[in-house]
């Protein structure tokens, strides 16, 4: 399991300590951005670093995920959008739907490469200041 700390940087729980299911969506587009609209304010992520990070830390891989994450930093992905990505993979690895679909060893095996990612993240954004 994730320490309180790890799960306090990646925002692995809402903030009353409960994940909603992704399963339960409307529908609606991830994006509501409409085309006709400027561009947005904040750059759009960077999803050639973004998936891989997700990938390895569902194959179980603590050093790819640490690698993964400095990658995306160094190919000049931001910290809050590795940061929201490791969100999104630890609210998903808490739902049931997920854990149902993928069985309890993909969950268990995503602990410790979800935490290392974390880290990862923590001690570039205390070395950059942040």
């Amino acid at each position: 399991m994730l320490t309180r700390e790890e799960a306090t940087i990646i925002g692995a729980q809402d903030g009353d300590g409960t994940t909603q299911c992704g399963c339960a969506a409307t529908g609606a587009p991830v994006s509501a951005r409409d085309e006709n609209e400027g561009p947005p304010a904040v750059p759009e992520p960077n999803l050639e670093d973004l998936v891989p990070i997700a990938l390895v830390i569902a194959a179980g891989c603590e050093s790819c995920a640490e690698n993964a994450v400095a990658r995306a930093l160094e190919h000049g992905t931001p910290w809050r959008h590795i940061q929201k990505a490791l969100q999104i993979i630890a609210k998903m690895q808490k739902l049931d739907c997920f854990a149902k679909a993928v069985g309890p060893d993909v969950i268990a095996r995503m602990e410790r490469p979800l935490a290392a990612g974390g880290r990862t993240l923590r001690e570039a954004m205390i070395s950059a200041g942040k």
